[in-house]
């Protein structure tokens, strides 16, 4: 998806789906069109945090939810990932965010959870 193609109300309806403000979709929609800016990081009005994201998936409900696979044991070890990927980025100025997004497949509909902030 290339994001010059989205209009300022596909920009609105896809931060409110990510449950963010929607006038952030108006400061982006400047960014690209007014200011003419081809990266984020010169959006310098946006919140700028690095999210990590676990995906866990179950075909049926057998073995519980998929975000119960996600136990302290597995928490930590990708907190271990995250912090290495940091120090070797240089980004320990960011802020780092954490969320799970479970998808599973209960009395013949699909569902899909997003789970933000797990740590």
């Amino acid at each position: 998806m290339n994001i010059y193609n989205l209009s300022l109300a596909d920009l609105e309806n896809y931060f409110e789906s990510i449950n963010d403000k929607k006038f952030r979709a108006k400061q982006v929609y400047e960014w690209l069109y007014r200011k003419k800016v081809k990266s984020f990081d010169e959006m310098t009005n946006l919140k700028k945090e690095l999210i990590f994201i676990e995906v866990k998936t179950r075909a049926n409900g057998n073995y519980g939810l998929p975000s119960e696979a996600v136990d302290k044991r597995k928490i930590s070890n990708i907190t271990k990932g995250i912090r290495k990927y940091i120090h070797i980025k240089n980004l320990e100025n960011k802020f780092i965010r954490l969320d799970l997004i479970e998808l599973f497949y209960k009395n013949k509909k699909f569902y899909i959870n997003h789970i933000k902030q797990i740590i």
